[in-house]
């Protein structure tokens, strides 16, 4: 906050214009954080593997069905 208000470009904003920047800059940083490329990309990869365990599943339910009718 006091960046923005010591900012030459800023300081002629109201301090409630002042203080949503500074809200939506913290917001900003902590978001860039959660979905860093490396955060997205683990995700991504845990996703495919349930993926892969799901179709196997599926292939050995469908061998169950087949032995059981």
């Amino acid at each position: 906050m006091g960046f923005l208000c010591d900012h030459p470009d800023l300081g002629q904003l109201e301090p409630a214009m002042l203080e949503a920047a500074s809200q939506m800059s913290h917001i900003s940083a902590e978001l860039a954080v959660i979905y860093s490329d490396r955060k997205v990309e683990r995700v991504r990869t845990v996703l495919k593997e349930r993926q892969h365990e799901i179709g196997e599943f599926n292939l050995r339910l469908e061998g169950a069905k087949l032995v059981s009718t």
